[in-house]
């Protein structure tokens, strides 16, 4: 019984990190397809359209939301393969130990109100920590744009002062 449980979790194991590693595969083509039509997009963009997108948002769109879709491309199998093993474990434990398992599967059950609470607030925080990434790269690549202006008329301390006050609300939240 017990080498039977050690041949079945080792072949587990590989075959799961053979998944993972063919995911993260698939996720890296899929970050770098995406940055690449975020980009060719952004040579193509009119005048117009350009005073209305700042560069902070361009590159949040090729960064932040390019690795997103890349890193759930990569683990999207487990969407289904997470339920199928949570549901066969829980079965194989009831078989084992009984009703006390259904204790548990409630108290589980009871816990998911609070764990969507804590992903929202998150998620919240991240919104309000990606405006402020963006204020910041945009103060950056202005001042790195004229970096020969801001040296000739000594304007450095006054932009060190807005970037770190960009920088502290970025931290703050």
């Amino acid at each position: 019984m017990g080498g039977g449980l050690a041949i079945c979790l080792t072949l587990k194991a590989l075959c799961e990190s053979q998944y993972f590693f063919h995911g993260q595969n698939l996720g890296t083509k899929v970050k770098v397809a995406l940055r690449g039509a975020i980009y060719a997009k952004a040579l193509r963009l009119g005048p117009g359209a350009r005073q209305r997108t700042t560069v902070g948002a361009m590159n949040n769109l090729m960064q932040l939301d390019a690795n997103k879709v890349g890193d759930f491309a990569a683990v999207a199998h487990t969407l289904w393969d997470g339920v199928l093993q949570i549901v066969l474990c829980t079965f194989l434990l009831g078989k084992l130990l009984g009703p006390s398992v259904a204790v548990c599967v409630l108290l589980l059950g009871m816990l998911l109100p609070l764990n969507a609470l804590a992903f929202k607030t998150l998620s919240r925080i991240r919104q309000e920590t990606l405006k402020h990434t963006d204020a910041r790269v945009k103060l950056a690549a202005e001042v790195l744009q004229g970096a020969r202006l801001v040296k000739t008329q000594a304007m450095e301390p006054a932009f060190l002062r807005r970037l770190s006050a960009v920088c502290s609300f970025e931290l703050y939240f």
